[in-house]
């Protein structure tokens, strides 16, 4: 489990950690020893606690999860991830903890971001040019158009 990319987080029925391994435990700041013995609400932030008690009924419930969600990292920042949890059973079938793998999807989140703003961006300044502007595919078919080439073939249409 040391070696894993991702983050693997082991909690009992009360949501008490019992075992990170040193991938979490670096996702959010701490040492191993630091998270162990802390309840998972513990690192959560207050708007997203109603969300947790939810999700933590669903394990009690030995449902098995996917999911995205954020943690709060030791200086208090947050990390965005992607959580797949599964209730840890005994022979009897019955809930002891549960088990989660977790992806720190924070700098691809981050990134995706910037090129949301940057696409506004371009189309701001395509639609504002004062000359007529169209992007085609390599089957010359136009994909899109701005505001002034409209204006000049206002039956012009994108073909996607």
């Amino acid at each position: 489990m040391e070696t894993a990319n991702e983050g693997v987080w082991v909690v009992d029925t009360e949501f008490k950690t019992t075992f990170v391994n040193s991938r979490m435990a670096d996702m959010l700041g701490y040492t191993p020893e630091e998270m162990v013995g802390r309840k998972l609400s513990s690192l959560k932030f207050e708007e997203d606690l109603a969300d947790l008690y939810g999700r933590q009924q669903e394990v009690l419930g030995a449902q098995a999860k996917i999911f995205e969600g954020r943690y709060k990292r030791k200086d208090g920042t947050a990390v965005l991830a992607f959580i797949s949890t599964a209730p840890l059973l005994n022979d009897e079938g019955t809930v002891e903890g549960s088990f989660a793998m977790i992806t720190d999807m924070t700098e691809l989140r981050k990134t995706e971001q910037e090129c949301r703003d940057m696409e506004k961006r371009y189309q701001a300044v395509v639609d504002n040019a004062r000359i007529g502007i169209s992007v085609l595919n390599s089957h010359m078919e136009i994909v899109a158009i701005n505001k002034q080439l409209k204006r000049y073939f206002p039956h012009a249409r994108p073909a996607c």
